[in-house]
């Protein structure tokens, strides 16, 4: 029989609320993406305790490579010459928040919520006194605002996967989670004029 594991609301105190939406995106945090792992565990002991040693042992591994994805981005984004990146849509709050940055996002929560006009033209004016030089593109989205505001900017535009869609293209050069996830943290570590 099929099963449905809840995993996104993790914890309501751990979610970036506002008056508008919650955001979803837990697993681009790799702590947020523990309790997941911990959710999707308990399930399936559930569901097929003969195999509840193979599930464990499977999980322990996932567990630890997470935490070794978690110590890189700390170590990765700890000594930075900015706290501030701008992104095609707000997918990112979960891991802004986590390693102490701030997400500027093109669009809302979902690639879909597109910014008027002068939001566009805020932004821009916005990532210009900052001084940023890039704007973080999903390359399985639509660049279009990102180009615009990159023109107007003159900012690069540099990969970042949000993975819920992730490409056959994507697969292959990075392989899978944790190599997308560490395609990000380049990326990251690029706008933010991080110390290698």
């Amino acid at each position: 029989p099929a099963v449905v594991v809840e995993t996104s609301a993790l914890d309501v105190a751990q979610q970036v609320e506002d008056s508008r939406a919650v955001d979803p995106h837990v697993w681009l945090d790799p702590v947020l993406a523990m309790g997941q792992v911990g959710r999707v565990l308990a399930a399936f002991e559930a569901v097929d305790s003969e195999h509840a040693a193979a599930y464990r042992t499977r999980a322990s591994d996932l567990l630890g490579d997470l935490e070794a994805l978690d110590v890189a981005f700390a170590s990765g984004l700890r000594s930075c010459g900015r706290g501030t990146f701008v992104t095609t849509h707000a997918a990112y709050g979960h891991l802004a928040g986590r390693y102490g940055l701030e997400q500027l996002a093109i669009a809302g929560l979902t690639p879909e919520a597109q910014p008027s006009a002068r939001e566009l033209a805020d932004l821009t004016e916005q990532v210009t006194a900052m001084g940023l030089g890039y704007v973080l593109v999903e390359p399985s989205l639509s660049a279009r605002l990102a180009q615009t505001v990159a023109a107007e900017s003159g900012l690069e535009l540099l990969p970042i996967h949000q993975l819920e869609s992730a490409t056959a293209e994507e697969l292959a050069e990075h392989g899978d989670y944790l190599g997308l996830m560490r395609a990000n943290l380049a990326s990251l570590s690029v706008a933010l004029e991080c110390a290698a």
